[in-house]
């Protein structure tokens, strides 16, 4: 299913200072599909897993880009649960905007 995309976004918490280890398996195992792809990620308030992230996926043969948005469990969701994205809309607006750049930079890798 990966293949078929030019570009995705990553969301994922950060468990243990790291990324859960069920993503990493799920990236050890796309083989082709991943490759030459853009992966930009939004992580629930945890850096650490950012960069164990981008490590993964510059020896995968993957992009990344920046801006990360960082979602705070205390400020980003209402009592209800609901995730409040209002203070990140700016630069969620930029981290799609880059996806779509580089995702189609890189479709004559992926050609």
């Amino acid at each position: 299913m990966i293949g078929e995309f030019d570009g995705f976004v990553v969301i994922t918490p950060e468990c243990n200072h790291g990324i859960p280890g069920v993503l990493k398996n799920a990236f050890d195992h796309l083989h082709a599909e991943r490759g030459d792809r853009l992966v930009a990620y939004g992580v629930a308030g945890g850096a650490r897993s950012l960069d164990q992230l981008r490590v993964l996926s510059w020896v995968l043969g993957m992009a990344d880009v920046m801006p990360q948005v960082e979602l705070s469990l205390f400020e980003d969701f209402a009592g209800d649960g609901v995730l409040a994205v209002g203070r990140h809309v700016q630069t969620l607006r930029q981290l799609f905007d880059k996806v779509e750049g580089w995702s189609s930079a890189l479709l004559s890798l992926r050609s």
